[in-house]
């Protein structure tokens, strides 16, 4: 399998996961804590080359580099024109290979089910892997930065395949496919696989008990 440079577009933390019923101060950090986490993973996996963070806020930039990331700065209208961006950035700096794009909202990332889904993918000019409702997108890949068709956004999975990409058959064990959009996708920790430690760090322990409170009301 040849070697993926991994786009990761980073929506402002002011805006994002607003379905995470915190204040705003506590969504914001659980929002940066789940992107670390994310690149933490995503940096460890083999078959990854370079992961580069394409965030819209420069004040969310903070920490990526430590992780092992890059770190593009670009306040793109959408995440769609922000993937792009970091699709040309990576061209400017001759990465000639394949690209692949995963959300900042897969905290409980494994680095052994990026590298198993990338390596599916690699056989496909382009693959696209389902979260696990089935609608929206965990994993986009292009042979290079200039093949990505990114169609982020609602119902997503099935714009991508009919942009091209054909769906990979990742199970739904693997966290890949685990991205959190809810207080109740936080619960999946009891499925034998935890929270990276940057996410773990912001949930207070009395509000993890009251979860199920908050995701009834969601």
């Amino acid at each position: 399998m040849s070697s993926f440079a991994l786009i990761v577009p980073l929506k402002s933390s002011v805006r994002g996961k607003s379905r995470i019923l915190l204040p705003l101060a506590q969504r914001r950090a659980l929002a940066l804590a789940m992107a670390h986490d994310t690149v933490l993973a995503a940096a460890a996996a083999h078959g990854v080359d370079t992961v580069l963070v394409v965030a819209e806020d420069p004040a969310d930039a903070a920490g990526f580099a430590d992780l092992g990331a890059k770190v593009l700065i670009k306040a793109a209208p959408g995440l769609n024109e922000a993937i792009m961006s970091g699709a040309g950035w990576l061209a400017v700096g001759g990465w000639t290979g394949p690209v692949a794009v995963i959300p900042a909202d897969l905290p409980f990332l494994q680095g052994t089910d990026l590298r198993d889904a990338l390596q599916e993918a690699s056989a496909q000019p382009s693959a696209v892997v389902a979260d696990l409702a089935g609608t929206g997108t965990t994993v986009l890949t292009a042979v290079d930065g200039a093949s990505l068709r990114p169609h982020f956004g609602s119902w997503s999975f099935a714009a991508h395949q009919r942009a091209g990409a054909t769906a990979v058959p990742v199970p739904i064990s693997s966290t890949v496919r685990w991205d959190v959009d809810t207080v109740a996708d936080l619960g999946r920790s009891g499925s034998g696989s935890s929270l990276g430690p940057h996410s773990r760090a912001v949930l207070h322990p009395r509000w993890v008990e009251q979860r199920g409170r908050l995701s009834a009301a969601e």
